[in-house]
C-alpha cells in the first residue's frame, strides 16, 4: 500500500485555510489543521472526518510565535505519512514592534535547512516588496522554485485565479 501524504495548513480554522484543508483532504491528503482558534480548528477537523477523510487538530497556535508553531508541528504524527505539503494561510497583522519583527525573521541557515521542494509565489505589484525579494528567498532554499504572477498585488489567488491555481496544481501534482 502506498504511504499517504500529509499536508499541514496554518490558518485552517476559517476562510481560505479552511477551504484549502477541505480541498486537500478531498484530494487524498491527511490534513493537519493549525489555527489560533481551537474551536474552529476542531470544527474543521470534524467536518473533514465526517466526510470520510483524515485530519488532526492543532488549535491555539499563534503563527507569530515560532516556538508555538514548532511545538504544534511536533504533535503531527509521522503516520499516516510524512508532511509533504505546507500551506501558510494564517493571517497576521504586520508586526509593528522591532522585537516582533526580529523574532519573525528567518535566517539564511534556517532557509538552508528547508530541504523539501518549496514554491515561492510572488506578484508583480506586491505591496510588501519587490519581486526580487521573493526570488532571493527562493534562491536561498535548497529546493526553492520561484514563480511570478503578473498584474496582481497581494491576492493572486483572486486577482489571477486561473494562473495561480495552475501553478499550485502543477507543483503539488509533481508529488513533491
Amino acid at each position: 500500500m502506498t504511504e499517504r501524504r500529509t499536508a499541514l495548513v496554518t490558518g485552517g480554522g476559517s476562510g481560505i485555510g479552511r477551504a484549502v484543508a477541505h480541498r486537500l483532504a478531498a484530494d487524498g491528503f491527511a490534513v493537519a489543521v493549525l489555527d489560533l482558534n481551537s474551536d474552529t480548528t476542531r470544527q474543521v477537523v470534524e467536518e473533514i472526518t465526517e466526510a470520510g477523510n483524515e485530519a488532526i487538530a492543532a488549535g491555539g497556535v499563534d503563527v507569530s510565535d515560532r516556538a508555538a508553531v514548532n511545538a504544534a508541528v511536533e504533535t503531527v504524527p509521522a503516520q499516516p505519512g510524512p508532511v509533504l505539503a505546507l500551506v501558510n494561510s494564517a493571517g497576521i497583522t504586520c508586526p509593528q514592534s522591532p522585537e516582533v519583527r526580529l523574532r519573525s525573521l528567518v535566517s539564511d541557515e534556517e532557509l538552508a535547512a528547508i530541504t523539501a521542494p518549496t514554491l515561492v509565489i510572488w506578484t508583480s505589484d506586491d505591496p510588501s516588496g519587490p519581486a526580487k525579494a521573493g526570488l532571493d528567498t527562493a534562491e536561498r532554499l535548497p529546493a526553492g522554485e520561484f514563480r511570478l504572477i503578473k498584474d496582481a498585488g497581494h491576492w493572486p489567488q483572486w486577482e489571477q485565479q486561473e494562473e495561480f491555481d495552475g501553478i499550485a496544481r502543477e507543483f503539488v501534482g509533481r508529488g513533491v
